[in-house]
């Protein structure tokens, strides 16, 4: 039997599946961790399509892949990728990504805590992990600036009718800020998956075609992914979200295409801090003040907005995250040569 590729990977989650490749990949062109996944998007695809794609993966997979830094400030740098894109940004991700370089030993442990910088393709982010016996059981990053760059706008969605809407900046691109309350019966939580899907496929693509917010610095991201969120279900925390990405396909005038689209089992990160902004900017959410985010599966994150700033003319926020991940494998994933699905498949039950 002959091995055409083989990736060794460290499995993590926080309820999410992400997935950190450690080893595998030759040297990628690229004077940038920008212009690196530009070149994988171009002249590799079967990097996501082998460990985001069936048999390997499923809709909501996320890639880190450990890369030398560019930046001398930083230990590590790693790549981004979810749905069938690289992308600037993965905060869930860089919880996992910081929890596996510590406790693999890629970069050495200090308990009670570990302090470095992680360069990721938006720019360099501070890490500080607290440590015992080995395992990362907090970590906190403070996050690029985000902002709101639309507050209380409307969306057609035939059948849905009008929609409203917040639109921010999360760091990977434009988040459509749903909040969840105006959908009758809707509750964020597993039995209500395929809805909360549906919709944010849905409204996403809405925002898409009637939205065009620019980011000064990339101003060809538009509108691309959604975070949902309704009042708190559970004792101690402030807030409910849910985030769907990598949606494909959606026709608004065919309900049908809307099953699309991965739906986060964690907290997403950079959602979370579109949610931050948009909360800041209605007055909701001060400078210094903190609020626990819980998932669809009861996973927390603790956000707090440490700072203002701005992004052009944007006033934005330094947004703050602390989490856990949780090592759940260590793999070497491997294509045979003879292998009929190259860059894996996927199927339109669950896709």
């Amino acid at each position: 039997m002959g091995f055409k590729r083989m990736f060794d990977c460290v499995e993590v989650h926080e309820g999410e599946p992400m997935r950190v490749i450690t080893g595998g990949v030759p040297y990628i062109p690229g004077d940038t961790l920008q212009e690196q996944e530009k070149y994988l998007q171009a002249h590799d695809r079967q990097i996501l399509g082998m460990l985001l794609n069936e048999p390997r993966g499923m809709p909501a997979t996320v890639i880190s892949l450990i890369v030398p830094p560019k930046d001398p400030q930083a230990a590590a740098a790693t790549l981004f990728a979810c749905g069938d894109a690289w992308t600037l940004h993965s905060g869930a991700t860089v919880i996992a990504t910081a929890t596996a370089l510590l406790e693999t030993g890629m970069i050495p442990m200090q308990e009670p805590v570990t302090e470095f910088n992680l360069e990721i393709p938006a720019g360099l982010v501070p890490i500080r992990a607290e440590c015992k016996n080995g395992k990362v059981t907090r970590c906190t990053f403070t996050s690029l600036p985000t902002f709101a760059a639309g507050l209380d706008q409307t969306v057609d969605v035939p059948s849905l009718g009008k929609v409203t809407i917040d639109v921010a900046w999360g760091g990977q691109g434009f988040f459509a800020v749903i909040d969840a309350v105006q959908f009758d019966g809707l509750v964020l939580d597993s039995e209500h998956a395929r809805e909360i899907r549906r919709l944010s496929a849905a409204v996403t693509q809405a925002a898409k075609e009637q939205l065009h917010p620019v980011h000064p610095d990339y101003p060809d991201l538009g509108v691309g992914v959604s975070i949902m969120y309704q009042p708190p279900i559970t004792p101690g925390t402030d807030i409910r979200t849910a985030n769907v990405y990598g949606c494909t396909g959606v026709d608004l005038k065919r309900p049908e295409t809307w099953e699309t689209g991965g739906l986060d089992r964690g907290v997403c990160g950079t959602g979370s801090c579109a949610l931050m902004a948009v909360l800041h900017a209605k007055g909701r959410l001060e400078v210094g003040q903190s609020l626990v985010n819980e998932g669809l599966m009861g996973i927390q994150f603790t956000e707090t907005i440490i700072g203002e700033t701005k992004v052009g003319n944007y006033p934005a926020i330094l947004p703050q995250l602390t989490g856990e991940c949780w090592v759940y494998g260590h793999t070497k994933w491997v294509m045979d040569e003879t292998d009929p699905f190259q860059k894996g498949f996927r199927f339109g039950d669950i896709w």
